[in-house]
């Protein structure tokens, strides 16, 4: 099996599903940066698989986001 690791800004992740409906909402209130350090601040420097990064989009950030975007309306 190989195994790949690569560094990316979050803006760069192929997101799907659930993932990719709250990574498109980050971007349409241009906020990827704060959603980024709010992962990192999750996970810490521990390395993510796609899958893992793709749950935590779908199911960690729902609060970050509204929360963000109620302060940006």
């Amino acid at each position: 099996m190989l195994n790949v690791q690569r560094e990316m800004h979050l803006s760069e992740f192929k997101a799907w599903s659930g993932g990719k409906d709250r990574l498109d909402e980050a971007i349409k209130y241009d906020m990827v940066d704060e959603l980024q350090d709010y992962i990192i601040q999750l996970w810490g420097t521990d390395e993510l698989t796609d899958t893992q990064l793709n749950d935590t989009l779908w199911f960690e950030c729902d609060d970050f986001l509204a929360e963000v975007i109620e302060d940006y309306e």
